[in-house]
């Protein structure tokens, strides 16, 4: 899918995100929130977290992701597209992540796991475009667009997301 940003992003939703999602939502919950150990805030009020564990359920995610990006970019190899790191964000009602990008990853993904009635939408800056935040849905884009979350309307926005390199 093309973006006005000029670079391919990818948008999917996952055949079977409402089972996958409670699973994700318990490896959420065991995550350790201290945003001060998040490298990408710069004023963000958002809690961000490293999962505590590599569940079954995150790597499902993960290699679904990677699958995505090799489809739509068939010369790249399966074992060429790796993960560099992934963390869960978690919003509450008034909370926010300022504008960023993930340089210097290849690739960014957000995975919308719990999208309560009023989520804030995933902004890509330079353009504005909004994506409406919705359980199952990932966005894959390069890591060198910045992005941001208006504030949020409601409370426990969940999202899971990671970086990719090759």
């Amino acid at each position: 899918m093309q973006i006005s940003e000029k670079l391919d992003i990818i948008i999917e939703k996952h055949p079977y995100y409402e089972s996958l999602n409670k699973k994700l939502l318990e490896d959420e919950s065991i995550a350790d929130y201290n945003p001060l150990n998040n490298s990408y805030q710069n004023g963000d009020t958002a809690s961000f977290s490293a999962p505590t564990t590599n569940s079954k359920s995150i790597e499902l995610i993960i290699s679904w992701i990677r699958g995505l990006i090799i489809n739509h970019y068939p010369y790249l190899k399966w074992e060429q597209v790796k993960r560099e790191d992934t963390w869960f964000v978690r919003y509450k009602v008034g909370e926010e992540t300022k504008p960023h990008d993930h340089h210097p990853s290849l690739y960014s993904w957000v995975y919308f796991v719990n999208c309560p009635k009023g989520s804030s939408p995933f902004v890509f800056t330079t353009s504005g475009k909004r994506i409406k935040s919705e359980e199952g849905k990932v966005l894959i884009f390069p890591a060198i667009i910045k992005h941001h979350v208006p504030k949020s309307r409601c409370g426990n926005r969940v999202v899971l997301v990671g970086n990719l390199t090759t």
